[in-house]
């Protein structure tokens, strides 16, 4: 008898006591909750591996985003500066050609005046030039004309007594005349000229020498009623008495 089974329940009793008595990690239900816990620790290293990798992605965005503002601030400060480089040279380059031209208009304007100056120089001398040839001439002709003394009753007889024949003796003659001076009148046709008028000295006379051409200087310094003698080249002689030109007062 004493080898028999035990029953049904005690067998399961002592199963379960077995059980009861098994350590804990080798029981089915924690490692169902380690299976739980594990599974909770996986996805909360997956969310954060999602997370560092948005974070990460975010981060290279708005790294992305501020070098590409920086490139384009740095694009428009170079476009700014090429711009005002050039702005500047324009305005050098303008500066430059008003300062030519204003050169340019200075040079011409000394080339002209040094044209005027030089043109009229030339007037001047071609001016001194053609008076020294004319008294040059006109010394050339008085040197070869001969002059002939005589005084002023002896020219006024001569041409009272024979005009043909005075004609011929004082014809492209200087005379120098001497005689009482009548009076001392302007020109006929110049009132810048001045004629000395002398007689024969006698009364009722009324032919005179007429001495032309006398400067106002000149004839300022005659008295009526003196002697004098003056110096003209011979012009013509009739009823109306001599005419003397180009007369200086000696």
């Amino acid at each position: 008898m004493s080898n028999m089974a035990p029953p049904p329940q005690a067998q399961l009793g002592e199963t379960e006591k077995s059980k009861a008595l098994r350590p804990w990690f080798k029981k089915k239900r924690w490692w169902l909750v380690g299976a739980i816990v594990f599974f909770f620790m996986v996805g909360a290293l997956g969310n954060d591996e999602t997370d560092a990798s948005t974070a990460a992605s975010d981060t290279s965005a708005v790294e992305e985003t501020a070098s590409a503002e920086d490139t384009a601030i740095a694009q428009a400060s170079e476009e700014a500066a090429e711009a005002e480089a050039s702005e500047e040279a324009a305005e050098a380059e303008a500066s430059a050609a008003a300062e030519e031209e204003a050169k340019a208009a200075e040079e011409k304007k000394a080339a002209e005046e040094a044209a005027a100056a030089k043109a009229a120089e030339e007037k001047k001398a071609a001016e001194e030039a053609a008076a020294a040839k004319v008294a040059e001439e006109a010394a050339a002709k008085a040197a070869a004309l001969e002059v002939v003394p005589v005084q002023a009753a002896q020219l006024l007889a001569d041409f009272d007594g024979n005009e043909a024949a005075a004609d011929a003796k004082y014809s492209g003659k200087i005379l120098e005349v001497t005689g009482l001076v009548d009076e001392v009148d302007t020109e006929m046709f110049s009132k810048d000229k001045y004629v000395v008028r002398m007689g024969d000295g006698t009364a009722y006379s009324f032919l005179t020498v007429n001495c032309r051409d006398l400067p106002a200087t000149d004839a300022a310094t005659v008295p009526a009623g003196s002697t004098i003698t003056v110096r003209g080249v011979f012009d013509d002689g009739g009823d109306l008495g001599v005419e003397l030109k180009e007369c200086a007062i000696l």
